[in-house]
């Protein structure tokens, strides 16, 4: 492929997850129809077990990166300056545009591709970065604009070797001159125990804060599990308000880290920072 795009990169494929990955060229993927067939059969498919059985046979790819002799961490061999982005329906029932979002989506100017997923429930887009060895952050940063913005984007796909599954888009949007996006999120403060107090009852304290807060509450004895999520939240803001951390900052930790606040329908964040004091432990 002799266009001169931002897509024009190197990356990892594989015929499946399964697969040792080999490396291919991104552009030419994105622009191949050459898996219409089972694509079109993973759309038309009721059965939700059928359907993903259908979808894990499809090939991989890995955008962000290339890889050799696997696909953990330890496979990774070259970044490519290329950040993918999930965007789902079933995230942003709140919007009544969804399937018109494309639209909206090309007017950003670090946006390279956007087209939709597998599934055709989503859209998927790629963004080059500034700065591939912040690629975290960077995602960190895209969940939390596109947040702000009413746009709810999936965060646990921050991974460098976080895999897709192959989907054409005959009406995809390309931006081959898409700006590498600047804008990063800085690393969660570390809280400097001055004391010489390690341990709250007897807790293990790290120093990260935020850290902390997960262990409090896994030591109150819940899980960020189904049915224990909101308590979860709860223990660990009451933990972060004792500590300082202002409501907008445990808001965007939660929201990068854990969940949506979207589909937070208590007050397990209010509650704490409305009621406790901050800087006082409420919660020993």
């Amino acid at each position: 492929m002799n266009i001169n795009s931002v897509l024009n990169v190197t990356c990892s494929m594989a015929k499946n997850k399964e697969s040792l990955p080999v490396d291919c060229n991104l552009l030419n993927e994105l622009l191949s129809n050459n898996y219409q067939v089972q694509q079109d059969a993973v759309r038309n498919e009721k059965d939700p077990e059928k359907q993903n059985a259908l979808k894990m046979a499809m090939p991989a790819l890995w955008s962000s990166c290339l890889l050799s002799g696997g696909s953990t961490s330890n496979h990774l061999q070259k970044h490519t300056g290329l950040i993918v982005v999930d965007v789902d329906a079933k995230d942003n029932k709140h919007l009544t545009n969804f399937h018109n979002l494309k639209n909206e989506i090309c007017n950003i100017l670090n946006v390279a591709y956007c087209g939709l997923s597998v599934r055709g429930k989503g859209y998927f887009l790629i963004i080059p970065i500034a700065y591939p060895d912040k690629h975290k952050q960077h995602y960190q940063f895209i969940v939390k604009h596109f947040k702000q913005r009413g746009l709810n984007v999936d965060p646990v796909c921050k991974n460098i070797n976080r895999l897709r599954f192959y989907s054409y888009d005959e009406q995809a949007y390309y931006n081959h001159n898409a700006k590498p996006l600047q804008a990063y999120c800085e690393p969660d403060k570390v809280e400097v125990i001055h004391s010489s107090k390690k341990s709250i009852n007897g807790l293990k304290l790290t120093g990260n804060v935020y850290s902390n807060a997960m262990a409090w509450a896994a030591n109150k004895g819940v899980q960020f599990v189904e049915g224990q999520k909101h308590e979860y939240i709860f223990n660990l803001c009451s933990y972060l308000n004792s500590k300082g951390i202002s409501k907008v900052e445990a808001e965007n930790w939660i929201g990068n880290n854990l969940m949506p606040l979207a589909e937070i329908k208590t007050n397990c964040i209010k509650y704490p920072y409305s009621n406790f004091i901050a800087g006082k432990m409420h919660v020993v």
